[in-house]
């Protein structure tokens, strides 16, 4: 496997899941801290746009995530999702974050659990988990406990959840801002 240092957005977009997979086990979490500001996002293009379209029916064009370190419950940070609507940018679909082990290979990851808040992907079991490939570029896996395809496409028996997906982010491109409406999805 080439080195980090080799991998850009536009090359990591273009591998097969299976690759993807496979370099997501030798890369290693953000350190506490790191992350901080919004992220703008892609994912695999092999998927890429029926992803979008589905989120399209939605929410609206997903743009990426952000993060602070702000805690939130026992978590030391927390984050939400951008999306980019008919009304302009939209942040929404909080969770909270903590550096631990990864339920993909048990190796230390940056975990993103949106059950600490109200809304619909925590209820669906949604988890994230992150690894930087290099300073300025992430490597996200995720699955949830419910079937929403093109979203989540198959389930594994083994894990008891979906399989897992893969998408990126790459920045910080904007500070934190926070969400639109905190009331709309309180902390459990």
């Amino acid at each position: 496997m080439k080195g980090f240092e080799y991998w850009t957005i536009d090359r990591l977009v273009k591998l097969p899941i299976e690759e993807l997979l496979r370099i997501f086990r030798n890369l290693e979490p953000p350190v506490s801290g790191e992350m901080q500001g919004e992220y703008s996002s892609r994912l695999p293009m092999q998927f890429e746009e029926d992803i979008q379209i589905y989120f399209e029916s939605r929410l609206g064009h997903w743009l990426g995530k952000a993060y602070s370190l702000e805690a939130v419950g026992n978590l030391p940070g927390q984050g939400y999702n951008l999306w980019l609507s008919n009304e302009g940018v939209i942040r929404k679909k909080r969770f909270g974050w903590k550096i631990g082990n990864s339920n993909f290979d048990g190796k230390p990851s940056l975990i993103m659990q949106y059950s600490v808040f109200n809304n619909d992907s925590g209820a669906d079991g949604l988890r994230d988990e992150i690894r930087r490939v290099k300073p300025g570029l992430y490597m996200g896996i995720y699955y949830s406990h419910v079937l929403r395809p093109p979203f989540t496409l198959s389930w594994d028996e083994g894990k008891g959840h979906t399989s897992f997906r893969i998408f990126f982010l790459f920045g910080p491109t904007n500070q934190w801002r926070g969400v639109d409406d905190p009331e709309a999805e309180i902390l459990k």
